[in-house]
């Protein structure tokens, strides 16, 4: 029989981006193994409102202004009510309230998740935090890990990369229907192959990062279009002002993101940037499934990068800003082969094997239960030391 644990998990974020889906999804991922989940975030923020709407238990806290000891106090009543066996937060925001309320409050498993790849300072509140407020961290990638254990002195069984896992679609559109499908949206030609970024471009630095591989493919055209997702209207008038000095208004294409499973099905190529300055260690979730969708990658080479195209074995990837390398990496990723069907094929067999939501959710279950053992050990322990050796 399985053990069913009560988890709560406790965010400050107020947006919806990587580190909230990736809660909600492996919070309903466990509903559905019995598991009971219960969200703590702020009254207004995405991941609140959306987990109330398909029925997670949730509380309001706002994790920030002056009554951070009135929060505390809060969040302690909570844990004696609820009596959870898991607290994971989800960040330093959160953590250093709520992993403390959670060890003042005897929740037996502590768990700090870690999402951001910005520096950290080994000082006396992070020590507090990654060492003796938490029993273990989660990272989101292999190089994440090894920096924070160095940092920290962490031991082996006190991190663990926990990637996030995709959660893919029941049935996908052919590669061919999906590419008709864009050049008639677009009202090109049926056979018009597409380059694309695979992210929605939200920031000026992604899209800024985005404008130089542009110049460094110009000369690819008039062969593929270029098909650029856009988040913003702010970034959309920054990217067509762009494009129009560069002379490519006719050849590339801002998009609304709509489907974006039919999306990487419709690319001959699919570009990925880091969208922010501290992405390089992370593993995008759109790489993820554009490599389950069997789309051709070409990617700037970063360490969570490299993580899921090792050796170019999944896809390609270039090292540096160099237009030349940029281009050339592309022209190859475009071109059909054994070596690129082999490519695909290998992506996504990476993917079901290690990154779907069912993969993360095991290997965070196992995690669940180790720690049960290692409490049950030490619980054994104590009661046969109560008796005499002779007993």
């Amino acid at each position: 029989m399985k053990s069913l644990y009560k988890i709560i998990h406790t965010a400050a974020g107020n947006q919806w981006q990587e580190p909230e889906k990736r809660i909600l999804s492996e919070s309903l991922w466990m509903q559905d193994q019995g598991h009971q989940v219960i969200i703590i975030a702020p009254a207004d923020s995405p991941l609140l409102t959306r987990a109330k709407a398909v029925g997670l238990s949730t509380y309001a806290i706002a994790f920030k202004g002056l009554t951070r000891a009135t929060q505390g106090q809060t969040l302690k009543k909570i844990f004696r009510d609820e009596q959870p066996s898991i607290l994971n937060a989800h960040g330093r925001t959160d953590g250093s309230i709520a992993l403390k309320a959670a060890k003042q409050s005897g929740v037996p498993c502590r768990i700090l998740s870690c999402h951001s790849a910005k520096p950290l300072r080994n000082s006396l509140a992070n020590r507090t935090l990654y060492k003796k407020l938490s029993h273990y961290v989660f990272t989101g990638s292999d190089h994440t890990t090894r920096r924070l254990k160095t940092l920290f002195k962490l031991k082996d069984m006190a991190i663990f990369s926990i990637p996030g896992g995709i959660r893919p679609p029941r049935s996908l559109r052919s590669r061919q229907a999906a590419q008709k499908q864009m050049a008639d949206r677009l009202a090109l030609r049926q056979d018009t192959a597409f380059i694309g970024l695979l992210q929605p471009c939200d920031t000026r630095f992604s899209a800024d990062h985005l404008i130089q591989v542009v110049k460094a493919v110009k000369h690819i055209y008039p062969g593929p279009q270029l098909l650029i997702p856009v988040a913003t209207e702010d970034i959309r008038r920054h990217l067509d002002h762009a494009m129009g000095r560069l002379d490519l208004s006719a050849r590339v294409h801002l998009l609304a993101p709509k489907n974006r499973w039919d999306y990487y099905r419709a690319l001959a190529c699919g570009i990925h940037i880091p969208a922010r300055r501290f992405d390089e260690e992370t593993i995008p979730r759109h790489v993820l499934e554009a490599m389950y969708a069997a789309c051709p990658i070409a990617a700037h080479k970063t360490p969570g990068i490299s993580e899921v195209i090792p050796n170019q074995e999944t896809g390609l990837v270039w090292q540096d800003n160099d237009p030349k390398q940029i281009a050339d990496v592309i022209k190859t990723s475009l071109i059909p082969s054994n070596a690129a069907s082999k490519r695909a094929d290998a992506a996504r067999a990476q993917v079901e094997k290690r990154f779907t939501i069912d993969a993360m959710a095991r290997n965070i279950t196992r995690i669940y239960r180790l720690h049960q053992v290692r409490l049950d050990r030490r619980y054994h322990k104590v009661d046969l030391d109560i008796f005499p050796d002779d007993y």
